[in-house]
């Protein structure tokens, strides 16, 4: 679940390397790779290659896993910066 809490605080929307969400959460990059990979097998995010790199990102075509998502963040994320 920590894995997801990354992908979801701040902008849930944009996606996430593995190396962002190894630093976000102080986990190692084997054991996110290792959890991103159980979350993809379950439909909860989604991988789009962009260069040499994979950006992860929450599956909004699953929305069940997105509402669930987005109440973990309303909880325990800060909302983003407003522009103004």
């Amino acid at each position: 679940m920590l894995i997801a809490f990354a992908l979801c605080c701040g902008c849930w929307a944009r996606g996430k390397t593995l190396e962002n969400l190894s630093q976000a959460t102080g986990l190692s990059p084997a054991t996110v790779t290792y959890y991103v990979n159980r979350l993809r097998q379950r439909n909860l995010v989604k991988g789009e290659r962009q260069g040499h790199q994979v950006s992860y990102s929450v599956n909004a075509e699953n929305t069940d896993a997105l509402a669930l998502l987005q109440s973990v963040a309303a909880l325990y994320c800060e909302p983003p910066a407003s522009a103004s």
